[in-house]
């Protein structure tokens, strides 16, 4: 698929495969994504209002200077690679049963979000806000407490633990 009208609306796109387009500034309403695969996508700029992705795949995708007011955005049981979701506003946003490898959260806003039953090997969470996040059955996560606002999230055990790593103390 080409992507070529600006604007999408009440539209399932279901296994697109991706690679290296550039939907940047594109308008998304109420859209589904089911089975796509997007790699080194450039997302720049593109409004997303109530969109879901259903097991799809990002690799190494641009999301940058989106419009925080309509950035809307559903995941679930997709793999997000390599991604940036830094300086975003993410509010409401899930990410259940998803693996986020080798992604940045920086700076971002995921005040009451849901990353419950997700792997996040080697992404990174710095100064956000993860108020009332949700991270309950997440493996994987490196949050420091001491640079992120974690005030009501939600973690389950042992994996809460790993909020200490970055105190330097012994836990027997």
């Amino acid at each position: 698929m080409d992507f070529k009208n600006q604007s999408y609306q009440d539209k399932k796109f279901q296994n697109i495969n991706s690679l290296n387009k550039n939907l940047s500034s594109k308008e998304f309403t109420d859209c589904q994504f089911v089975k796509c695969i997007f790699t080194e996508t450039n997302f720049n700029n593109a409004k997303f209002s109530d969109c879901k992705f259903l097991d799809c795949q990002f690799e190494k995708c641009k999301i940058e200077n989106t419009y925080p007011f309509l950035l809307i955005l559903s995941f679930k049981k997709c793999l997000l690679n390599k991604c940036n979701f830094s300086d975003l506003e993410l509010p409401n946003t899930l990410f259940t049963e998803c693996t986020i490898r080798d992604t940045f959260f920086i700076n971002t806003d995921l005040t009451s979000s849901d990353f419950s039953e997700s792997d996040l090997n080697r992404s990174i969470f710095q100064n956000s806000n993860l108020t009332k996040t949700n991270f309950t059955k997440a493996i994987n996560y490196s949050i420091n407490p001491a640079t992120n606002k974690i005030k009501k999230a939600k973690f389950s055990q042992p994996e809460v633990l790993s909020l200490l790593k970055d105190f330097d103390i012994k836990i027997e």
